[in-house]
């Protein structure tokens, strides 16, 4: 066995080579290693299976391959190692097993040699993870390869999963609360700025409507704040604008009856002469009679 002789009238017979073998006596050739053995060694009459951690996809070797990183073989005699699955690695060669990537990491495909960080914004609370879970409305993961979700804080929030990191209140809202999904209106009275976790109460003069992200100013002198909304004009102001008003209507009134007298109506004049006597009847009336001398 592990010998055969292709040639006659030979005294004795050869070794098979190595990746080969023969279990029988009286034979012309040896048989070649099947894949997922070998044989280093000549004369042999049966393969070495490939140990665990390699394998040989090849027929006639002396050898097996170690597995490569992001592939394991947990078996003897294999012909092909196996790529680790979603959520698991190996970082080394000829590796009998595969490792579950750790919380706050993951791996989505298959023969990888390590896992990935959660992104921000994603967690995985638990081993052998193949995708990331976005943190829900309200909370976030503010750096990558985080295990759990915080509270948005004060000032901050987060309408959805889609959004990776909870946002600051826009100006005029706000968020007095830790793990809110969406920014209150600031009330009126109050403005709220960027990232307000309370609002601010406007101060004399100044107006606040709802919604307000800066206080607006009233005119101290002729303004005053009603309700905290918007300005009116102030009872000084009334006071002054009604006496221009009536100094005005007065001046007014003065212009046209001083016009009058100046300049009075042709129709006036007309009426004026009417009422005089006429010229020749002047002149009969002054003229005395004359006297003739004797």
């Amino acid at each position: 066995m592990g010998h055969y002789q292709n040639e006659e009238k030979q005294e004795q017979c050869k070794p098979c080579p190595t990746g080969s073998k023969q279990p029988k006596t009286g034979q012309t050739e040896c048989i070649p290693c099947d894949s997922g053995t070998y044989q280093n060694m000549e004369g042999q009459s049966e393969c070495k299976p490939c140990e665990e951690g390699t394998s040989q996809p090849r027929k006639n070797q002396t050898s097996c391959l170690p597995c490569n990183p992001g592939q394991y073989q947990p078996d003897k005699g294999q012909s092909q190692c196996i790529p680790c699955d979603y959520g698991k690695f190996s970082n080394g060669s000829g590796s009998l097993n595969c490792s579950a990537c750790e919380p706050g990491s993951y791996q989505s495909d298959k023969g990888r040699d390590r896992c990935l960080p959660c992104e921000k914004g994603n967690i995985c609370w638990e081993s052998g993870c193949a995708h990331c879970r976005p943190c829900s409305a309200g909370t976030e993961a503010r750096s990558s390869g985080m295990t759990n979700c915080t509270e948005c804080e004060k000032g901050h929030a987060k309408q959805s999963e889609s959004s990776a990191l909870c946002q600051p209140c826009e100006p005029g809202t706000y968020s007095n609360q830790f793990g809110l999904s969406h920014c209150m209106t600031c009330p009126t009275g109050y403005y709220c700025i960027s990232g307000s976790d309370s609002p601010i109460e406007c101060m004399k003069y100044e107006i606040c409507p709802p919604g307000s992200g800066q206080p607006g100013e009233c005119e101290q002198i002729w303004h005053r704040k009603v309700d905290n909304s918007r300005c009116l004009y102030s009872d000084t102001f009334i006071a002054v604008v009604s006496v221009a008003a009536a100094v005005a209507l007065i001046l007014i009134v003065f212009v046209i009856i001083r016009l009058a007298k100046v300049n009075p109506p042709q129709s006036s004049i007309d009426e004026r002469a009417r009422l005089l006597p006429s010229g020749n009847s002047n002149s009969s009336a002054q003229t005395e009679p004359s006297y003739t001398g004797l």
